[in-house]
């Protein structure tokens, strides 16, 4: 667990803040303590159909139990441009509503088997348009924690790729876990 000073992003990353290093590079898990001294809320988990999404729900479940919330599970996708799960072969022709169904059709049957483990904990789904970090960073207004997975985009490439989780650093209301 890291705090966040409050930098200029363009100061972080030309330095490299100690959060953000330890953020890029540690091998376990890493939350970032910053924002409002008393969050409370749901906590948000922001899903991207990778194949590390579905450990970043567990914590999500886990954090929200144990605080005695629900979560709110994100996803977000441009709809210039498709956002199918990662393992199917993208529709022959690209329609935002039809890939906004299979999206919602994906994370009720991703959130279901993790929802049975915690029956006392209401769970719902969110998919809006857009940029997943904006979004994430939009819920931590009224969140009391945000968790996100990582794709394992470090150092020089993680800064390149602007990944969500670094840009939650600079841009949440809540503390955020980056889970690994």
């Amino acid at each position: 667990m890291v705090g966040h000073r409050a930098r200029s992003e363009l100061t972080a990353l030309l330095a490299g803040s100690t959060c953000q290093q330890v953020a890029m590079h540690a091998a376990a898990s890493v939350a970032i303590v910053r924002g409002r001294l008393e969050p409370d809320g749901p906590v948000v988990v922001g899903h991207d159909g990778s194949a590390t999404a579905p450990a970043a729900l567990d914590t999500a479940f886990a954090a929200a139990a144990a605080r005695g919330c629900g979560p709110i599970v994100l996803r977000a996708f441009r709809p210039g441009s498709p956002a199918w799960p990662a393992e199917a072969p993208p529709p022959a022709v690209y329609n935002p509503r039809t890939t906004r169904s299979a999206i919602e059709e994906e994370l009720d049957h991703v959130v279901a088997p993790i929802a049975e483990k915690f029956p006392e904990v209401p769970v719902r789904h969110v998919v809006t348009d857009g940029d997943a970090a904006q979004a994430l960073a939009g819920a931590s207004r009224q969140a009391r924690l945000v968790v996100v997975g990582t794709r394992g985009h470090g150092g020089f490439a993680g800064l390149l790729l602007g990944s969500v989780g670094l840009r939650l650093l600079h841009h949440a209301d809540c503390p955020v876990l980056i889970c690994r």
